[in-house]
């Protein structure tokens, strides 16, 4: 058996220490990387069961189905009651297009998925009660929902 000097065991100890922390860092990176997956993953779960929650409802409620319609059509022809019920389907949409606008300027929310919302939201501007509507969402998001939709139409 050979006989190692201190200086050429250092070193063995050094470079088995250098390449520990490497494989280390390398399997952080790699957890890194699964776990924002995985957080996408659930942000997009979560949008897209709203999105569902929202659908069915009005799919299922005659009523706020016939609201809603009539909304659409001429916001103005609606009385007081169905007026309020109207703004907060319609706020309850916007709320969810923001909230898809946060998670992907967070990070939690990927780009593809972003760009689906993005395309939505970005009509919204044209939407027969988005002037009521903007006053309630972050300055950002509105600033955002209004110039893609002038600069770029519907993306």
């Amino acid at each position: 058996m050979t006989k190692f000097s201190n200086g050429k065991l250092r070193y063995l100890i050094e470079l088995s220490g250098a390449g520990a922390i490497l494989v280390g860092l390398i399997f952080v990176g790699l957890e890194l990387r699964q776990n924002t997956a995985a957080m996408q993953a659930a942000t997009m779960q979560g949008l897209s069961d709203s999105t569902t929650e929202y659908m069915l409802l009005l799919a299922s409620d005659k009523e706020l189905n016939r609201i809603m319609r009539k909304g659409r059509r001429d916001p103005t022809a609606l009385d007081e009651t169905e007026s309020s019920q109207f703004f907060y389907i319609q706020r309850t949409r916007w709320l969810r297009f923001q909230m898809a606008f946060l998670q992907w300027r967070r990070g939690t929310l990927g780009d593809d998925d972003w760009s689906f919302y993005r395309r939505f939201a970005c009509r919204g501007s044209d939407d027969v009660d988005w002037e009521r509507q903007k006053s309630g969402l972050l300055e950002d998001f509105v600033e955002l929902v209004e110039t893609c939709n002038q600069k770029q139409g519907f993306p």
